[in-house]
């Protein structure tokens, strides 16, 4: 679901890039290992419109320090273009930059909509890792602009009454500093929530994908991760999830009807 939501924000649009999600029964020497989810590589096919991404591989300040040990880069080869350099310079301009100056260059250096994009699915899927560990941080070609891409978003839609708006160092200055970003946010989640962050088409989404999985049974190994016992066990999971995703939607709705229009920004 949670990458859904990223893919589905693409609309033809560049740099919104997420990977897809496939499910294959696994059979090893005769044993049935049961159901396994296989994810898109990051790589420079899936995000082409990049000429660097570079993964960040552990929990980490992002955009608070500059620490290059927490990244690896993930293409071009860092034995022939090592590109550490550019990734310092975008940290230290947000971490140092004045208000004025920030508010001037942003838009020079980051593709803006693209991080919306990620920062409202961000929430809406509320992924804690996802701000600054499970994410990739990469260079669009043809501006030079960093965007991100997700990664590793299995810890989503937990709980309905844990919600929290999720930043790291760039997206916490874009909302609290950048009456353009803010804007961007508003028309991007209300145009969002009339297409495709619909919840009934959302919980139809859902339906789909759990009708995939009702065929598939109970692994033979004791130690693989399978399905819920029974239709009724997954009926229930199916509801929570819907049950929590409503509930993100709503939380997201009024963060952003909250975001001021002005020069001044809370949280």
């Amino acid at each position: 679901l949670s990458f859904h939501l990223f893919q589905a924000t693409n609309e033809g649009k560049p740099y919104h890039h997420a990977p897809s999600i496939f499910w294959a029964e696994v059979f090893y020497n005769g044993a049935y290992h049961g159901l396994s989810e296989f994810g898109d590589r990051i790589d420079d096919a899936l995000v082409s419109s990049a000429d660097l991404a570079l993964r960040v591989n552990r929990p980490s300040q992002l955009f608070y320090e500059d620490n290059p040990r927490v990244l690896t880069q993930r293409f071009p080869d860092p034995e022939r273009h090592d590109l550490f350099p550019w990734f310092l310079e975008q940290v230290e301009f947000v971490r140092e930059a004045s208000t004025e100056e920030f508010r001037k260059h942003a838009p020079d250096r980051f593709e803006l909509e693209s991080l919306a994009d990620f920062l409202l699915c961000l929430q809406l899927s509320q992924n804690m890792d996802g701000r600054v560990t499970n994410i990739t941080v990469c260079r669009a070609k043809d501006t030079g602009r960093l965007f991100f891409v997700p990664w590793d978003y299995d810890k989503t839609f937990l709980s309905k009454d844990s919600f929290r708006i999720l930043n790291n160092g760039l997206t916490q200055r874009l909302v609290s500093e950048s009456p353009e970003f803010r804007r961007l946010l508003r028309m991007r989640w209300r145009h969002l929530r009339e297409t495709a962050f619909d919840a009934k088409r959302l919980e139809e989404w859902i339906d789909e994908q759990a009708a995939l999985l009702a065929p598939y049974r109970k692994s033979d190994c004791t130690y693989a991760v399978v399905l819920p016992d029974s239709p009724k066990d997954i009926h229930r999971e199916i509801e929570f999830l819907k049950t929590v995703l409503r509930s993100n939607l709503s939380n997201v709705d009024k963060w952003v009807e909250s975001l001021p229009v002005d020069e001044a920004a809370g949280q």
